[in-house]
């Protein structure tokens, strides 16, 4: 019986225990967050890509499809993809517009605007968009066939 008094066990956390995992909390935290923003933003990056080809392609299909009997383009500026109903950027009727926002591109570049003809979807001439973000770069190209790619 002194034995067992002797002996006692004392159980709950100590205060190192407690520091150790504050510790090792703030070293994954540190670690992740810089990880987390790069990932967005290269998330946003592929994803005004993705819009922009997309954006090119409903501006084809509205041309093939004779909307509005006229030709439609798309024009492409930092931060926004507009479809445009008309033979030119600056001469289009702005009410039929249709603008989509973009992040994640820091500049653009290339063929600009890009005009489909009516019924045939062709481009006028094959046309390449540069998107550029901080750390990339990536084109879109229009072939005179019509066939986007990127």
């Amino acid at each position: 019986m002194i034995k067992n008094l002797l002996v006692s066990k004392k159980s709950g956390i100590s205060l190192i225990e407690v520091l150790a995992v504050i510790a090792i909390i703030g070293i994954l935290t540190s670690v992740s967050i810089p990880a987390y923003f790069y990932l967005k933003k290269s998330n946003d990056f592929n994803l005004a890509v993705w819009q922009t080809a997309n954006s090119v392609r409903m501006a084809q299909m509205k041309a093939k499809s004779g909307e509005g009997d006229s030709a439609w383009g798309i024009n492409v500026a930092t931060g926004k993809v507009t479809i445009f109903k008309g033979t030119s950027f600056s001469g289009r009727d702005a009410s039929f517009d249709e603008t989509a926002k973009i992040s994640g591109v820091s500049g653009t570049a290339g063929s600009n605007p890009v005009i489909f003809t009516k019924v045939a979807g062709f481009p006028q001439s094959p046309a390449s968009i540069t998107l550029n973000s901080d750390s990339d770069s990536r084109s879109i190209n229009i072939n005179e066939k019509g066939i986007v790619s990127y």
